[in-house]
């Protein structure tokens, strides 16, 4: 897969597929200030995209290599941003099952 960090003047986000984050049991560490639209998470850069970089290159053996693209912070705001939701951790792991105790 090919990755890109978006710069949106105000912030950035490094774009990752769902499946991807749930495959490296990041569901649950995931912050509200990440968002997605159900396919692809945008995952903020202060914490967020560390932690997916970190375990990719734990599973992988090898560093995540992604693109740089600037986004104007318009362009965010009023066509990128309004197709997303803040990511909600607990209700993805209810989801698909994992990180949720099996009594």
């Amino acid at each position: 897969m090919e990755y890109t960090f978006i710069d949106t003047e105000s912030h950035a986000y490094l774009i990752v597929r769902m499946d991807e984050l749930l495959s490296l049991n990041l569901g649950d560490h995931i912050s509200e200030y990440s968002y997605t639209n159900g396919i692809y998470v945008y995952l903020e850069e202060d914490v967020d995209a560390g932690k997916f970089i970190s375990q990719y290159k734990i599973k992988n053996g090898y560093p995540l290599d992604w693109k740089h693209k600037y986004v104007s912070f318009e362009e965010w705001d009023n066509n990128i941003k309004p197709t997303l939701k803040r990511f909600i951790a607990n209700p993805i792991s209810e989801i698909v099952g994992y990180g949720v105790a099996n009594d």
